[in-house]
């Protein structure tokens, strides 16, 4: 949902069944650099901005076919993460003011109840363009973002604060990542300027190892969801021009 149709917030919603993907209902307010977190019945997206220097505080929660306004972030922001579920979920880093790519990294985390967000650990790294992944507000993991420059930083959080782990194996911004916070996997992203990998890493709770598969072609900003046995992504930023592909994820103890 959201996103950057070059040029331009979009409302866009759309959903997928394991094989094709269909229209879901459309934002209230198209935004790019959104976050979000949940299932496709229970979803939400918030954050992000809808002009180029802007960002805003709006929460909206998906229920399988519409969206609905939901609690205001307390803190406006894009290029923020997000993991947990609709009643029990969280907003994490992204940036404040200034042009894209630039502003104020954040350490700042927002809980969510379903209803409104309150104020939670910060974390030791403040960072935008990360990712976020986990099952609940009580166990999730941010990783990777920049700075600046780009950080393979590392930490979980445990519903009150966040403890920092071993680094990912190369720093990277606005790349993938799904999974929980045991077993959690990063693919894509930009390791400098104008600089997109393909290479995919994995996280086994403790430690991240460099995994053989591939990425079709090194990207960023894409969407994605999934465990870390079975996920998928879509669109991307490369810079330009935005992608429709989509890549699933299957991953078993021997492949």
């Amino acid at each position: 949902f959201g996103g950057n149709e070059n040029p331009g917030a979009s409302t866009k919603t759309e959903e997928y069944n394991g094989s094709g993907w269909s229209a879901g209902g459309a934002l209230g307010t198209g935004r790019l650099s959104i976050s979000g977190f949940g299932i496709q019945t229970a979803a939400v997206g918030m954050g992000g901005r809808t002009t180029p220097s802007g960002q805003v505080d709006t929460t909206e929660e998906y229920n399988g076919s519409s969206w609905t306004a939901g609690g205001a972030l307390s803190t406006a922001r894009r290029y923020l993460s997000g993991a947990g579920t609709l009643t029990s979920g969280l907003a994490f880093a992204g940036t404040t003011g200034g042009a894209p790519g630039a502003g104020t990294p954040q350490t700042v985390t927002e809980e969510y109840n379903g209803t409104s967000w309150t104020g939670g650990g910060a974390l030791g790294t403040a960072r935008q363009r990360g990712c976020g992944t986990g099952a609940s507000q009580t166990a999730a993991i941010c990783f990777g973002g920049s700075v600046p420059p780009v950080t393979g930083n590392t930490e979980i959080y445990d519903g009150s604060s966040w403890s920092e782990q071993s680094n990912m194996n190369s720093g990277k911004a606005s790349g993938m990542g799904f999974g929980i916070s045991t077993s959690a996997v990063s693919t894509g992203g930009e390791t400098s300027t104008a600089s997109y990998t393909a290479t995919t890493e994995t996280w086994d709770g403790t430690s991240w190892a460099s995994n053989p598969a591939t990425i079709a072609t090194g990207n960023q900003a894409m969407a994605g969801q999934g465990s870390s046995t079975a996920g998928i992504i879509a669109g991307g930023w490369k810079p330009a021009p935005v992608g429709n592909t989509a890549q699933e994820w299957n991953s078993t103890a021997n492949i």
